[in-house]
């Protein structure tokens, strides 16, 4: 059995919310956004505790801010059905009156 040390854990758990805080700081390269600040931690993390919680952070900050932007994401979903449909009556309206 593996002995965790609790400064490790605490020190990956200090990374994660820098990481989920400095999220709000990134910009579009190529079609994609680039959050350099995440990619900063996760290499200090490898570093600093090990490649193992090095992928445990980086995976565990991934699901944050997927997390984080999931209220957003419904939102604009629901809004697209909501145009889809309407864009449907019409068209079935139009239909109808031809």
């Amino acid at each position: 059995m593996k002995h965790y040390s609790a400064k490790k854990l605490a020190l990956a758990g200090m990374f994660c919310a820098v990481a989920v805080v400095g999220s709000v700081f990134s910009f579009p390269v190529f079609g994609s956004k680039c959050a350099p600040v995440q990619h900063m931690v996760n290499i200090l993390c490898a570093v600093l505790l090990g490649p193992y919680y090095g992928v445990g952070v980086a995976f565990l900050i991934r699901i944050l801010r997927i997390w984080k932007k999931k209220p957003r994401m419904v939102k604009k979903l629901r809004q697209r059905q909501k145009r889809k449909k309407s864009q449907s009556r019409r068209a079935m309206s139009r239909m109808r009156n031809n």
